[in-house]
This record gives structure tokens, C-alpha cells and sequence, in this order.
């Protein structure tokens, strides 16, 4: 029988938002779940696992950026082509708004998980 399955038992304990936020972020740091966390302070065991953290190439995320405002400046210069037409299509016009709002929620997602201050465009 695995090492989970024999675990049946559960200690609760209520703590305030704040030393709920630090023992999570204890735990982050540790790289570890909650579980094992305990399991290691207090009960003095080896974690069964460690919890994979994401390296992110802040170079790489950064150069996508820029690659993602180029599509967009692209999808912008189409737009105003067509807006000079007497008669664009509506429909061409949707997509094109909605090509640019999608660029930029995707530079908006980047600039976030890379910590940058995320400014309506």
C-alpha cells in the first residue's frame, strides 16, 4: 500500500489570513506542499516530493513582447487602412478590434507574471 493511501487521519487548525498567507509563502519558498511542509517541521519526515517551480527566462518572455506589440502594430496599421475605406467591412473591422484586444491581454499576462506594472492600452 502507497505511503498516501495509509494516511487517513486530518489535524485542522485555524490561523489568521495573515499567518495563513506566511505559512504558504514558507512553503513556496521551501518548494513544498502544505502537507509536507508539516510533515518536515514538525514531524521530522522527508517530504515525499518537492513541488516543480517554473523558471522563467525573463530575456526570452522579454524579446516575446516585443514580438507580440510588432503583431499588433501590424493588426493597427491594417485597421486604419481599412478605416480610410468609404465602406470596410464590419466584420472585418470585429476582428480586427478583437485581434488587438486579445494582443493586449497577452502582453498584459506576460507584463504581469513577470512583475511589471500592467497599464491599460
Amino acid at each position: 500500500m502507497s505511503e498516501k493511501r495509509k494516511r487517513s487521519e486530518v489535524i485542522q487548525v485555524r490561523v489568521s489570513p495573515e499567518e495563513k498567507a506566511s505559512f504558504l509563502e514558507r512553503c513556496k519558498n521551501a518548494g513544498l506542499t502544505a502537507g509536507d511542509y508539516i510533515r518536515v517541521a514538525c514531524l521530522k519526515q522527508k517530504p515525499l516530493r518537492r513541488v516543480k517551480r517554473i523558471t522563467l527566462s525573463q530575456e526570452l518572455i522579454t524579446r516575446f513582447i516585443g514580438v507580440i506589440l510588432k503583431y499588433g502594430n501590424n493588426l493597427n496599421q491594417i485597421a486604419r487602412k481599412l478605416n480610410q475605406l468609404h465602406n470596410p467591412a464590419e466584420e472585418d473591422m470585429r476582428a480586427i478590434h478583437l485581434g488587438l484586444a486579445q494582443i493586449r491581454e497577452m502582453r498584459n499576462l506576460l507584463r504581469k507574471a513577470l512583475g511589471y506594472d500592467v497599464r491599460k492600452a
